[in-house]
């Protein structure tokens, strides 16, 4: 057994650590936080004054423990970051417990104890003093007793931080997150331009991009990735809208490749190229209409070498310079490798392509399309009878790492096997004989905005 599970099983037996009620009678109030550490990712929060054993139980009920200190920058953070209460009195419980009093103290979260703090003289385990404090006004630590008066707690969670929940804007997360870190975000229609310079971020909207949305109001890009740094950067479930920008109205991808994966782009404009994104990247179901840009790409322009589209639809996109006849996706360098997609704007590609399984709206050069109506209804689903439905190539799509479930709406991807002839479907939306609603979508656009008003009005003056 080791060290950790020992402290843990006697945390519960030691009779230095039992309390006069249940461990679950808690429910101390949160004085701050969340409290956002840029170098681990982490946040923490100050709870309400209580003894040591109800803090930790509000703190694991939380996802979290009481505060594990792992070194002096940590330390410098908590003491100077804790606004609460009289910093020159305040007294904080955190992780350290010694349930066998024997001077031996460990992290109640199971980590390794490398960096200590103590104060002079501490710890002295007087009168049965088995957990440790944080003093703010010294930045030592004494240790005290489980049942202490006076003292705030400090819990700390690590995993991803989650908008709203954690914090208000997507911005904040992005700029208290660490490299390699994941950024929940919540449902809701969010008003930011967002940056996410010099480190790789997962984005991952949790209920789909029908009811995530990031609009950039007619007046900036809702986000830019990049530069180096960034790479492998992962956008999912997100739906960019009403952006603006030079090039790259929905998203730009500088320097840099990333993955895009069961988003939407719509209403961006770019003043050049690239309407809905430009950049390299591999995009996985994901859907581009009513995007425009003044020159190339009305729905996406690549300039690198390694951009995939996997599962995508293009349609109603817009390239307004008459010299260009990229509509939907220009390849400006290298070539784009499209792979059970649909491009169905007037004039859909410009450009480097190779295509398999995919459906173009005009003839190109080179093969592995055919030029058939996908019959596509308002929210850019297939429709019956649609060339779409059971005509795309599962290897293409699973070999390319999207370990597919769900489609641009979240609806279920139908995978092949070896005894079904249920087989993926071209383009972004998979066909739903009986679709999922999204609630308060009226006119069926698959986004909950102001188009549908009217639908609304017209159910309340029906007869």
């Amino acid at each position: 057994m080791n060290t950790m599970n020992r402290i843990q099983i006697a945390f519960v037996l030691s009779g230095a650590l039992l309390i006069s009620r249940p461990i679950t009678a808690f429910g101390l109030d949160i004085e701050a936080g969340p409290i956002l550490n840029p170098a681990n990712g982490h946040r923490y929060y100050v709870l309400s004054y209580g003894t040591w054993t109800e803090a930790e139980a509000q703190a694991v009920s939380m996802g979290g423990h009481l505060a594990t200190i792992n070194d002096g920058a940590e330390n410098l953070f908590l003491v100077t970051h804790l606004e609460v209460g009289e910093p020159a009195f305040n007294r904080f419980f955190i992780g350290l417990v010694d349930p066998s009093l024997q001077g031996t103290y460990g992290w109640v979260s199971g980590e390794a104890i490398n960096y200590y703090n103590w104060s002079p003289g501490e710890p002295n385990n007087v009168a049965d003093e088995t957990v440790g404090e944080l003093v703010q006004s010294s930045g030592k630590w004494n240790n005290t007793h489980v049942n202490a008066g006076g003292r705030f707690a400090i819990v700390e969670v690590a995993g991803p931080i989650r908008v709203p929940e954690d914090v208000a804007s997507i911005q904040t997360a992005i700029d208290a997150s660490p490299h390699g870190s994941t950024i929940l975000i919540g449902p809701g229609t969010y008003h930011e331009c967002l940056t996410i310079d010099g480190k790789r971020l997962t984005l991952r909207g949790t209920s789909g991009a029908g009811l995530t949305i990031i609009d950039g109001d007619t007046n900036c890009r809702p986000l830019l990735v990049g530069p180096v740094g960034a790479n492998g950067t992962s956008i999912e479930g997100l739906t960019f809208k009403n952006g603006y920008g030079d090039s790259g109205g929905g998203l730009r991808i500088d320097s840099t490749e990333a993955r895009v994966s069961r988003c939407i782009f719509t209403q961006n404009y770019a003043e050049f190229v690239g309407g809905g994104v430009i950049g390299s990247a591999t995009l996985v179901d994901c859907l581009f209409h009513h995007n425009t840009a003044v020159g190339p790409g009305g729905g996406l322009a690549s300039y690198g070498p390694n951009t995939k589209l996997i599962n995508c639809t293009f349609a109603d996109n817009d390239a307004l310079t008459v010299f260009f006849v990229s509509d939907d996706v220009y390849s400006g360098a290298g070539t784009i490798a499209s792979q059970n997609s649909v491009f169905w704007s007037t004039w859909p590609t410009e450009g480097g392509f190779s295509y398999d399984h995919c459906i173009l709206r005009a003839s190109q050069e080179g093969s592995g399309y055919i030029t058939s109506d996908p019959l596509l209804t308002a929210t850019y689903c297939p429709a019956a009878g649609s060339p779409c439905i059971d005509a795309g190539e599962d290897d293409l799509h699973m070999n390319n790492g999207s370990g597919a479930v769900l489609d641009a709406l979240n609806e279920g991807r139908y995978v092949r096997n070896s005894i079904s002839d249920d087989l993926i479907d071209i383009g972004a939306m998979e066909f739903q004989s009986s679709p999922t609603a999204i609630p308060g979508d009226l006119n069926g656009d698959g986004l909950v905005n102001a188009l549908d008003i009217q639908p609304f009005i017209d159910l309340l003056i029906l007869p």
